[in-house]
């Protein structure tokens, strides 16, 4: 059964089979991964050229009925642009023995080589999203009296829905996402706990809101991190799958598993992320 196996992994038919689950991955990813979710999916350009723009329109004035179809003045559309290019080029390639086929099969094999793929580039994505989130944020400096975690996302929350400028004239809070790190996140949760009529069951370990805004826990953020308040969709993460493909490893009875992706990150308006420090907020006041 193992050399059976082995020779339909290097096969048309094997490769067909990783195609299949590496589709299954990406569409996993995409669902589940925090960062492919708070991704800008408004993008131009073909990935496969290796440079995406991101792009941030600017704010629309009216005029009085009739002036600037007769003077036409500056009706022209103007943008910022953020190009985003796709240099990282990432492999993902396993051995798979002759031993694992005789003890797996083909299908457990293959189902095992894509579960690993897509716990590895969930991790992967997830990391460089949020290490450029915060390289780019703005650190949020708390107001006198703000020393509770509620207190200082509240205030980062305000200032972003009060952030004006010729790309954004303020912030609605269903447009605002808040991601803490784990410590902060169980701040939170243990304040509601504390909270009678909180109308927040956070017995069940997560909570999706906080005063109705997005609220999530993210388990990558860089180190001193405390949290990151951000508008929805401001960052650009493109992915670009270019492969899948299985190869008979020479000199030894085994087969070679092969991904090959490759992905950027990138914002045209870095002003509408803010962060917050780790350790500098207590639980309650």
């Amino acid at each position: 059964m193992g050399y059976d196996a082995i020779n339909i992994l290097a096969s048309d038919e094997g490769k067909a089979k990783l195609a299949v689950e590496f589709r299954g991955v990406l569409e996993n990813i995409q669902a589940k991964t925090l960062a492919m979710q708070l991704r800008s999916t408004d993008l131009s350009g073909d990935p496969k050229g290796g440079r995406i723009e991101v792009k941030k329109f600017k704010n629309f004035e009216s005029a009085e009925y009739g002036t600037a179809a007769s003077g036409r003045g500056d009706t022209a559309l103007k943008e910022k642009i953020a190009y985003i290019d796709i240099d990282k080029d990432r492999e993902i390639i396993k051995d798979i023995e002759e031993k694992d086929a005789k003890l797996y099969g083909v299908d457990d094999l293959v189902g095992k080589v894509g579960t690993n793929a897509e716990k590895t580039m969930t991790r992967e994505l997830d990391k460089a999203f949020f290490t450029y989130a915060e390289s780019v944020a703005t650190a949020y400096t708390p107001g006198e009296g703000e020393t509770t975690i509620l207190d200082i996302l509240d205030g980062a929350v305000t200032e972003l829905n009060e952030l004006s400028n010729d790309y954004i004239d303020g912030v609605d809070d269903e447009d605002i996402v808040i991601v803490l790190n784990s410590a902060n996140y169980k701040k939170v949760r243990r304040y509601l706990d504390s909270v009678a009529n909180s109308n927040v069951n956070s017995t069940e370990g997560t909570f999706r809101t906080l005063h109705d805004i997005q609220i999530e826990k993210a388990v990558r953020l860089p180190d001193g991190c405390g949290g990151l308040i951000m508008i929805k969709n401001i960052i650009g993460l493109p992915v670009l799958v270019n492969g899948v493909n299985t190869e008979k490893v020479q000199k030894r009875n085994a087969v070679s598993a092969q991904l090959f992706y490759d992905y950027g990150v990138g914002t045209a308006t870095p002003e509408g992320i803010l962060k917050i420090s780790d350790g500098s907020s207590s639980v309650t006041p």
